[in-house]
């Protein structure tokens, strides 16, 4: 059952679950694939798997090396189990299989699931929903889906050349540490959107696919 949650809820929330269950048929594939990468990333960096999901998500990558991609993940889970290299949980590694899972809803709630687990691993406690609770991960649902409650549209006098070399810049080098540069740059550009201009310049986590360089490059 879909969960109900208000705006305020959002915006507040630490729960990263409901949160996507509110976005189940509004978001797209590809950020919801783009939110697994973000969550696999926290525990695997740029592992070569993690990277080949964002490609695909982007459509840089063909099926067939996602398939490749998903038969390597399912060899690194056999390798915690049976190959001696890791003695208690393999959500670490499961985290993988599910960022490259063919079906982008499903490789967005597991990887987020699993990748929690990893943190916390013999506490049992993150399997119920009511306990899962993780800031991180909430902030990063933030961060690509924007607030569904209140979606924004771009106005075309605010694309400066400016705006969109440097929107582009960071989003192809994840540079997201230029975001306040944006911010300053779209000002320049007559933008006085404060969702837009706050979201840019305030602290924590940015990943690929975050809403605001998304909403300037037209990326769904």
């Amino acid at each position: 059952m879909v969960m109900v949650m208000t705006e305020a809820e959002w915006k507040t929330s630490t729960k990263p679950q409901p949160m996507l269950k509110v976005l189940r048929g509004i978001a797209g594939g590809r950020k919801l694939r783009l939110f697994a990468c973000a969550c696999a990333a926290r525990r695997h960096a740029m592992m070569g798997i993690v990277l080949l999901a964002a490609e695909y998500a982007d459509g840089a990558s063909s099926p067939e090396k996602l398939a490749n991609a998903q038969a390597e993940a399912r060899s690194y889970v056999e390798q915690f189990r049976h190959g001696g290299y890791y003695l208690g949980d393999d959500s670490e590694a499961l985290t993988l299989v599910w960022t490259v899972a063919d079906d982008a809803w499903v490789a967005a709630i597991n990887t987020a699931r699993y990748a929690h687990a990893a943190q916390f691993w013999p506490d049992e406690e993150y399997q119920s929903e009511e306990n899962y609770d993780s800031p991180a991960q909430s902030q990063l649902v933030r961060d690509i889906f924007g607030n569904p409650f209140r979606p924004l549209t771009v106005n075309p006098a605010w694309l400066s050349s400016t705006v969109v070399s440097l929107a582009q810049c960071i989003y192809d080098e994840c540079a997201f540490d230029r975001l306040p540069i944006l911010a300053d740059a779209l000002e320049d550009a007559g933008c006085t959107s404060a969702d837009i201009l706050e979201h840019c310049r305030q602290p924590g986590a940015h990943a690929r696919g975050c809403w605001v360089v998304d909403l300037l490059l037209d990326k769904q």
